[in-house]
């Protein structure tokens, strides 16, 4: 891997190199049909991560490994990024398997933080109606969405409840969503822009539910033009995966 971010492999005369670097393009843009097995390990060096894909049996796994004190984490649209920007080049009798360096920055105004915050709220409201998100419990995010002040309710994360984490990773690529979650008399909101960044909001931190339905969303997967339920995500993946003998997770709503 040289400073070009370009990896160069000899010829072999066993191996076709050029047509095994356009399948692991393709399988990186189709990572959502892979099993893929989550590696830690203190070896890695930081800032490194580890990706591949391996074949056994005429079945394709992949794996993606990371040192454990790694901010970097496994992701749909991380995969297929790389997918999308690798390209080869034939020079001299080598191979040359690039990956374009991308430096991508994300700056959000306090306005911008709020406005995630209303989008939740009103979700909320559409769920449950307007009387239910009137109650006091919410009077400290309406407060802040309104007149601003400091912000005590969002983060630039993802809520650690593992239906949430399921439901992020079978998302449609560069999906937009916003999903609704409740857990030890909190209510969260999830705003996700484009697959991937990610704004949690505290709705609420002192109400109790009795209801049993605990998650809730609404997706908009713009680059298909369609608009889905939680519910029509869930069935749609469960039915793919049932069909491709791969079943394996349940998800709780």
């Amino acid at each position: 891997l040289n400073n070009k971010l370009e990896l160069q492999l000899a010829k072999d005369e066993n191996i076709n190199i050029e047509n095994t670097i356009r399948q692991f393009k393709r399988d990186c843009q189709n990572i959502r049909d892979f099993s893929v097995t989550i590696i830690e390990a203190n070896n890695i060096p930081i800032n490194t991560f580890l990706f591949g894909i391996l074949e056994f049996k005429n079945k394709k796994k992949a794996f993606f490994a990371k040192n454990a004190k790694e901010q970097i984490n496994f992701s749909n649209i991380l995969i297929e990024n790389i997918g999308d920007k690798l390209y080869i080049n034939i020079e001299d009798g080598m191979s040359t398997f690039s990956l374009p360096r991308s430096d991508q920055k994300i700056q959000l105004k306090p306005e911008y933080q709020r406005l995630h915050a209303k989008m939740a709220f009103n979700y909320l409201a559409f769920l449950y109606g307007c009387d239910y998100v009137s109650q006091s419990y919410f009077d400290p995010i309406r407060a802040w969405i309104t007149y601003g002040g400091e912000d005590k309710f969002t983060k630039h994360m993802m809520n650690k409840d593992s239906a949430i984490q399921q439901i992020i990773k079978i998302l449609p690529a560069y999906a937009h969503a916003i999903l609704i979650s409740e857990s030890n008399n909190y209510i969260f909101g999830h705003v996700i822009i484009y697959g991937h960044w990610i704004n949690l909001i505290v709705l609420c931190n002192n109400i109790t539910s009795n209801r049993t339905n605990k998650l809730a969303g609404l997706i908009c997967d713009w680059r298909q033009q369609k608009e889905f339920s939680i519910e029509n995500l869930i069935k749609e993946h469960l039915i793919k995966e049932a069909s491709n003998g791969t079943s394996n997770a349940s998800f709780t709503t």
